[in-house]
C-alpha cells in the first residue's frame, strides 16, 4: 500500500478520497497468533483502490470541536512543535501585544517568550541550550524532557500546542530546508534521499539535529494541557483564545502549498516514516499513511 501527497492546487482523483481517523481511534497491534484466529468474511478480490492525502481532504475531514478551559494559572504558554504553524502564533502574539502594554498575558510566546532560558546554553544570539554533547536547539524548539529549566517554564502557565499530520510536517521540513539551500523542492529522488538519510542520522543520535525540527511531536505533547490541529487552526485558534479571553487573532498563517505535482512516497520510505511517527500517528489520531 502507499500513499500520494498531492500539492495543494490540484483536487483528489475521481473514486479517491482524503484519509484521516477521527480522534479517539487508535492503531492497533496484534500479534501473527491473534491475527490468524480472527474470524473475518471470505475476500472479495478486486482492484485495490488507491488512497489520496491531499491537504483539502485533511482539512476537510473534522475532529471534535475542543473545549477548551482555563486552569485558573492566569496565563496561556505556546509549546512549539516546528514546523505546526508554531511562528504564525508567535508573531499572533507579538502583533496583539502593542495593544496590551504592561498586560503580562501578553509577555510573548515562543522565542519572543522572556521565561523559555536553558539550563545550559553555549550561543547567545540566537540563544541555543546545550541538551546533549553536540546537540543544541533553541530553547522554543527545545523539548520540555531534554532541559528542565524548559520544563519549568512551561509549567507556570496553562499550555498548548499546534500539532499536524506527520507526513505533511515532515514535507513541510524538506520545502523549509530546500528553500534554504536554492534547490529544487519539487525533487522527489532528493526528497527521498533527505529524508532517508535525516531520518536515519535522528533515529541513531536521538532525535535532537537540525534544530529540534525532526523530534516527534510526542515529545512536546507531554507538556501540552491543549491541542489546537493545524488542520483547522483558523477555527480552533480563535476558539482558545475567546476561553482565555485574549485579543490575539491569527493573520498570517495559511496551509502550505506547492507547485510540486503529485509524489507518491510508499515503499522502504513509506516504511520507514510509519515506524519513525508511529507514537505522533497513535497520540493524536492520525490514519497510519493511509494503510487498508
Amino acid at each position: 500500500s502507499f500513499v500520494a501527497i498531492a500539492v495543494h492546487s490540484i483536487w483528489p482523483r475521481s473514486g479517491c478520497c482524503g484519509w484521516v481517523l477521527r480522534a479517539g481511534q487508535t492503531v492497533g497491534v496484534g500479534t501473527r497468533e491473534a491475527a490468524l484466529s480472527s474470524r473475518f468474511p471470505a475476500p472479495v478480490h478486486t482492484r485495490e483502490r488507491v488512497r489520496v492525502w491531499t491537504h483539502e481532504a485533511n482539512a476537510s475531514s473534522r475532529f471534535p470541536a475542543p473545549v477548551y478551559t482555563p486552569s485558573g494559572k492566569g496565563c496561556l504558554a505556546l509549546v512549539h512543535i516546528p514546523k505546526t504553524g508554531g511562528s504564525s502564533a508567535e508573531r499572533a502574539m507579538q502583533a496583539a501585544a502593542k495593544n496590551h502594554p504592561g498586560d503580562p498575558r501578553y509577555s510573548g510566546w515562543g522565542k519572543f517568550s522572556r521565561d523559555l532560558k536553558c539550563s545550559v546554553q553555549v550561543e547567545p544570539d540566537p540563544p541555543m541550550c546545550q541538551l546533549r554533547p553536540g546537540a543544541n536547539c533553541s530553547p522554543w524548539h527545545t523539548p520540555p524532557g531534554e532541559d528542565d529549566a524548559i520544563r519549568r517554564a512551561y509549567e507556570r502557565c496553562d499550555t498548548f500546542c499546534v500539532a499536524r499530520h506527520p507526513v505533511s510536517r515532515l514535507v513541510s521540513e524538506w520545502h523549509h530546508r530546500i528553500r534554504k539551500s536554492g534547490g529544487d523542492a519539487c525533487d522527489f529522488a532528493a526528497f527521498t534521499g533527505w529524508a532517508n538519510a535525516s531520518l536515519s542520522a535522528s533515529t541513531r543520535e536521538g532525535q535532537l539535529q537540525l534544530n529540534c525540527h525532526l523530534v516527534r511531536q510526542h515529545e512536546f505533547l507531554v507538556a501540552c494541557q491543549h491541542i489546537v490541529r493545524y488542520e483547522h487552526l483558523s477555527e480552533d485558534f480563535p476558539r482558545l483564545m475567546e476561553a482565555y479571553g485574549l485579543d490575539i487573532e491569527l493573520m498570517s498563517h495559511r496551509l502550505e502549498s506547492t507547485k510540486c505535482s503529485e509524489w507518491q512516497i510508499q515503499g522502504s520510505l513509506l516504511k520507514f516514516i510509519e515506524a519513525y511517527y508511529l507514537e505522533d500517528f497513535q497520540d493524536l489520531g492520525y490514519d497510519e499513511m493511509g494503510r487498508p
